[in-house]
């Protein structure tokens, strides 16, 4: 079974924002890890992902949430919200597997006219569309790809998952800039429920620097 990345990039600077706006998500399961700013992006890991928090974020902040996944080394997707529609999205090998909801399959095309004038910085399209092209003829053979296309858009540490960090992943997590200035928080609803030391532990500490 090869490796699987899941992260999201919010182009706005407010950390303390996103968090109590996590917090006061019913949606949110478990705990997640969030970055302070970085190329104009806080990044964002979630313990149990869910799009529809994305969705939820980028309309709560009026702004724009690109979101990175790649399922077993082999298919890479992204999603991106712009206050709070989900306006584009790409899948490297359409309908392989069955991970993209029937109401967002429409808008899968990869279209990055929709976006690339909302970064927060200068982009080349061509150059970003003709590395979807070559993933999207490279099979389940990702290659470099994937690191490009987010090297391109100026992603930070988007190739990545919550997993890896609270696993501490060494050789993964070697090539992660910044990783000081990650904070571990967890969803003090969702621990209030538990009535175990480490849970109430993780109920009064609620963000706690990884």
């Amino acid at each position: 079974m090869g490796a699987f990345f899941d992260s999201a990039h919010i182009r706005y600077t407010n950390i303390d924002q996103i968090i109590q706006l996590l917090n006061d998500n019913p949606l949110l399961i478990g705990s997640y890890y969030i970055v302070h700013p970085n190329n104009g992006w806080i990044s964002l890991y979630l313990e149990v992902c869910d799009q529809e928090i994305y969705e939820t974020l980028s309309f709560q902040l009026q702004t724009l949430i690109f979101a990175i996944k790649i399922y077993e080394d082999s298919i890479f997707y992204y999603f991106c919200y712009d206050n709070g529609r989900f306006i584009d999205g790409y899948e490297s090998q359409v309908d392989l597997v069955a991970t993209v909801s029937d109401d967002k399959k429409k808008f899968m095309v990869g279209d990055t006219s929709k976006w690339i004038d909302k970064l927060p910085c200068v982009v080349n399209k061509n150059m970003v569309d003709n590395i979807l092209y070559s993933l999207s003829n490279s099979g389940l053979m990702l290659g470099n790809y994937p690191d490009e296309f987010c090297d391109l858009i100026h992603l930070p540490n988007a190739l990545l998952s919550y997993d890896h960090i609270y696993e501490n992943d060494k050789e993964l997590l070697l090539s992660v800039n910044n990783l000081d200035s990650f904070i571990h928080c967890y969803h003090p609803v969702h621990f209030k429920k538990c009535t175990c030391p480490i849970c109430i532990k993780k109920t009064y500490n609620s963000n706690i620097i990884f």
